[in-house]
């Protein structure tokens, strides 16, 4: 679902598809649900076409990098949508002090969470790992994480969001769901000085370019392939192996509610990813404590649900559910997970 209410209109949107793009032949305009951002499917009588509203807190600066990025990769086959110009020769425009883009619409079917089918994860791991390749060639994007990521402060700062949401999670309103959350809430809150003790090295990591949010949501599929890969407008310079895993995990049915990760499945998407992209024996070892980290410090999903019951609905907060299952879990086998990675692909 949307984060955000859209600023447009149906009748608004008619007018600056008109404006901007000479667009007036518009048969019908759908909402599409299952994306964090507004999103539009533009039905006309010669063509179908992908509005997309960006969330506030994106500035001009980082959307922009999306088309040249997605320009960048179609020149390098890999599948995704086709950015179209406005009559002023933009990519991207602001109305109401959001961001917006037009795109091609690209036919085909989006899984949801922990639904691939293996044809579908076997793909995923060789596109991701193309991606990473491909992206090796486009100019440094900004880092998401930087050493900045492990500073004691951050944990400190979860510490105070987790407790802060334990006591307004008072005014939830359905008891079950109330007391998941607390349970939830401080089994976080208990498992935050185990990972103060794990020792990265950034510089170690394998920091490169990538698509930022890569999982089912932004795969459109055919029959038995991938259409395209599309929403770039999280694309950063991040640890490498952290996609690899979190992408892994969003996407096997083994890991359905978080409750665990096949070591075997995992290996495999691994293997798969590495025929087209490298990452070093110190990415392999360390890529289920980086991951279990930022599980751990994130307040995803139950802070919006807290905060704001009115907008959001359960399906975020199940989200969060899953996150913490998911730590649960790698709470009791990040170090099984480590070695036998290791095992695998380090000491061969």
């Amino acid at each position: 679902m949307a984060l955000e209410k859209s600023v447009l209109t149906l009748k608004e949107i008619e007018k600056v598809l008109r404006d901007k793009y000479g667009i007036d032949n518009i048969q019908d305009i759908i909402h599409i649900d299952n994306s964090s951002a507004n999103c539009y499917h533009i039905i006309c009588t010669d063509k179908q076409y992908f509005l997309k509203e960006i969330q506030s807190n994106y500035s001009y600066e980082k959307v922009q990098e999306e088309y040249k990025i997605n320009k960048f990769l179609k020149k390098r086959d890999i599948p995704t949508s086709e950015f179209y110009k406005t009559f002023n020769g933009k990519y991207i425009w602001e109305y109401k002090n959001h961001i917006f883009h037009l795109q091609s619409f690209i036919e085909g079917t989006t899984y949801k969470m922990n639904t691939a089918p293996k044809w579908l994860i076997k793909d995923s791991a060789i596109y991701l790992g193309k991606i990473h390749n491909e992206l090796k060639g486009y100019p440094n994007v900004k880092d998401r994480f930087g050493e900045r990521l492990f500073l004691e402060s951050n944990i400190q700062r979860a510490k105070e969001i987790y407790e802060d949401l334990i006591e307004k999670s008072r005014n939830v309103k359905d008891e079950s769901i109330r007391l998941k959350i607390v349970e939830d809430l401080k089994f976080r809150l208990s498992i935050l000085p185990k990972i103060t003790k794990f020792q990265f090295d950034y510089d170690k990591f394998t920091v490169s370019n990538s698509q930022g949010d890569y999982s089912l949501l932004q795969i459109i599929c055919g029959e038995n392939k991938i259409n395209a890969i599309i929403d770039f407008t999280d694309s950063c310079s991040l640890p490498i192996c952290w996609e690899i895993i979190r992408s892994y995990t969003y996407a096997d049915p083994k890991c359905k509610e978080g409750l665990q990760i096949d070591i075997d499945n995992f290996k495999e998407y691994i293997k798969l990813y590495l025929e087209h992209n490298l990452i070093s024996p110190y990415d392999v070892k360390m890529m289920p404590y980086l991951y279990y980290f930022h599980l751990a410090r994130s307040s995803f999903g139950y802070k919006q649900y807290i905060l704001s019951p009115e907008k959001y609905n359960e399906e975020l907060l199940q989200f969060g559910f899953w996150r913490t299952n998911m730590c649960r879990w790698l709470d009791k086998n990040v170090e099984l997970l480590s070695k036998e990675l290791e095992d695998e692909f380090c000491n061969t």
